[in-house]
């Protein structure tokens, strides 16, 4: 396939529970004529979202991303001369999954400076159905990484550059492509917020949302009968390096009490477009074709994520909405002894979501 879409509990910890032992009657008009309010729940008129766990706190974080294509239009151009696209449908269903127990050993300048992270989960199937003049057929591709069942230590001490990342039986290279922050914590505004009060999110902060965790080396392990022979091949681009505009909304909707929990409520709306640029060259039966692919989408979503007030942690994020592709590609193709110029131009229409779910 030439195109590729850019496509759990915690350990039972003590938890601070002194607001818990105390009547809200009582509480909550000494906090107000303080000054001060409570970290979140009834009454809560503004309050901090920070990422602020305790040291040695232990995390299962689960993450899901699915997406759904359909191709819309198929242009084709060989050696300048528009050819008649040929009479193709085809859908393109992709499930990714992650799982990791998190273990965090010491904080400073709130973030993690050692975490201890294992890859408990990690699951890759995307599914393409295809109709064409010669029929129906399905071709469907598993991916699997090398870090399934591994555990990786990230290191940040002071003067540090960068973080130092320690496995074992792991690749350099592999540890290089991995991201310590799973807790969206670009996604929180810089000031105490009260309800209705709203912030823009860098647009850089959707790599940490679409790419959970960083590349995780995914490869194509099994296939159906009818797929291409690409085994070992990636399942996704080693980097999600996009050029992103466009606009993250968040909106703090609600502070509220769920099961002796406090919660702050943050709607989303995210509505980007990320651009890619790609460079292949492969040795085929023929000759050596040489491409570059320009990738375009439009991710438009909204939904919820949930910071837990009490723990100062994600808690969830639900996001849900339409995605659109366009991916152009330039090429040449040598044929017996000529170079053929092509161009393909795809337009791609389809819907994403995104979960996440910390204990």
């Amino acid at each position: 396939m030439r195109w590729t879409p850019i496509e759990p509990t915690l350990a039972k910890n003590k938890t601070d529970t002194r607001l818990g032992t105390h009547p809200m009657f009582l509480l909550t008009p000494l906090l107000l004529l303080a000054g001060v309010h409570a970290p979140g729940g009834i009454g809560v008129q503004s309050a901090e979202l920070k990422f602020a766990p305790k040291m040695g706190v232990k995390l299962t974080r689960s993450f899901e991303r699915q997406t759904q294509w359909k191709m819309d239009s198929l242009e084709i151009t060989v050696d300048g001369v528009p050819t008649k696209s040929p009479d193709i449908k085809q859908r393109l269903l992709t499930d990714f999954r992650v799982e990791v127990q998190d273990r965090i050993a010491s904080m400073g300048r709130g973030r993690p400076t050692n975490l201890v992270r294992k890859f408990t989960g990690i699951h890759f199937e995307r599914k393409l159905q295809l109709q064409d003049q010669v029929g129906q057929r399905e071709v469907i591709e598993y991916g699997r990484s090398a870090l399934l069942g591994k555990q990786v230590e990230f290191l940040l001490k002071p003067g540090d550059e960068g973080w130092k990342r320690i496995a074992k039986d792991v690749p350099p290279e592999v540890l290089a492509g991995l991201v310590e922050d799973m807790d969206l914590r670009a996604f929180l505004p810089s000031k105490p917020v009260a309800v209705g009060d709203a912030w823009q999110v860098p647009t850089d902060a959707f790599r940490a949302l679409h790419r959970p965790a960083g590349d995780l080396d995914l490869r194509i392990v099994e296939q159906s009968a009818d797929a291409p022979n690409e085994d070992s091949a990636r399942a996704e681009a080693a980097n999600f390096e996009p050029e992103l505009s466009g606009s993250i909304q968040a909106k703090l909707v609600q502070f509220v009490n769920a099961d002796g929990r406090n919660e702050a409520h943050v709607a989303l709306r995210i509505d980007l477009r990320a651009l890619e640029f790609e460079s292949t060259q492969d040795k085929g039966s023929f000759g050596t074709e040489v491409e570059t692919t320009q990738r375009q989408h439009h991710y438009k979503l909204q939904g919820q994520l949930i910071w837990n007030q009490d723990t100062n942690h994600l808690r969830s994020l639900a996001l849900d909405g339409s995605v659109q592709l366009r991916e152009r590609t330039a090429g040449e193709q040598a044929y017996i002894g000529e170079n053929i110029q092509f161009e393909r131009d795809g337009t791609f229409s389809g819907t994403a979501s995104y979960r996440i779910h910390v204990e």
